[in-house]
């Protein structure tokens, strides 16, 4: 009897065990989640205005803190529903991006900001600008839905509207599209960017000028190649350069590769002290690659040279 009751007493132990084991890490989520949702918001003083009859309470020098996220101002005030309005100087601050903005509606429901005003938006090696934007802070995503600027250490990209993933260090571009770096100028319908890995898709309409040695400045544009018919008028000057027609475009920048498609004419232009060399080439497809000893040109399918 003795040998039972042991044996049960230890069964006893490992199932109490199991289920503290099973528990515990749920309780520990249920925690945390419920930090992450606490918000404290507080001020340095209170200041009260009335328009129209109604009086409005405001915290002046406000302090936001919802987990991971931050948001200061000059003065904040809550309307109820999870919403917070933030005025002057505002900041949201979330695990590496900041955006300031004029206003700020935030919902601490949701955890999406909409800013407007003077709009940009930073993470240390990428600024934004904008007169509005949405950010959603879970996904440290923000949405541009006017025109935008993005600049790098390299590139700047403009577009009527856009995309940028703080995690993926890309942005997604559509409208308008102009992206430009010292020897290269490029527009299309919509780009996206990914500044890491240095890979560039561009669809719609896209035009490429490219020089062989970086310059200050590319000027050309698109509409300067076509006359009053819609035909391609030829080089503008006699400095090496490429141009380049498509209907879309995948740069691969490890590689220094270019895979081309739909439509391509491309358009070489080397000028030396004697004599200046042109080569046109149209396809359907085209693969562009550089390399120390020179480019190299596949051209593929419906082939004229």
């Amino acid at each position: 009897m003795s040998r039972i009751a042991t044996l049960h007493g230890r069964t006893t132990c490992l199932l109490l065990l199991i289920v503290w084991i099973v528990i515990t890490p749920r309780q520990a989520a249920a925690r945390q989640e419920e930090s992450a949702s606490e918000v404290v918001f507080e001020g340095e003083s209170v200041e009260t205005t009335e328009a129209n009859g109604i009086k409005t309470r405001m915290l002046v020098n406000a302090n936001f803190q919802q987990g991971d996220t931050y948001l200061r101002a000059d003065r904040a005030r809550q309307e109820g529903s999870g919403d917070y309005i933030f005025t002057g100087n505002v900041r949201i601050i979330e695990r590496g991006d900041t955006v300031y903005a004029d206003v700020v509606r935030y919902n601490s429901e949701t955890k999406v900001g909409r800013a407007s005003g003077n709009v940009s938006m930073s993470d240390g090696s990428v600024i934004l600008q904008s007169t509005s934007a949405t950010y959603y802070a879970d996904e440290k995503r923000t949405v541009f839905d006017s025109r935008v600027q993005y600049a790098d250490s390299s590139t700047v990209l403009t577009s009527d509207s856009g995309t940028y993933l703080s995690d993926e260090a890309q942005a997604n571009f559509y409208g308008g599209t102009h992206l430009r770096q010292k020897d290269l100028y490029l527009e299309a319908d919509s780009i996206n960017y990914a500044r890491e890995t240095d890979i560039m898709l561009a669809g719609g309409n896209v035009f490429v000028e490219r020089t062989d040695e970086e310059v200050d400045s590319l000027t050309t544009k698109r509409s300067n190649w076509f006359g009053a018919g819609g035909e391609i008028l030829g080089f503008s000057d006699t400095s090496d350069r490429s141009i380049l027609f498509s209907d879309h475009i995948y740069y691969d920048g490890a590689v220094d590769s270019s895979w081309i498609s739909g439509n391509v004419f491309l358009l070489r232009l080397q000028a030396d002290s004697t004599a200046t060399d042109s080569l046109m080439v149209k396809s359907r497809a085209m693969i562009l690659t550089r390399g120390e000893e020179g480019d190299q040109v596949i051209a593929i399918d419906s082939v004229i040279v």
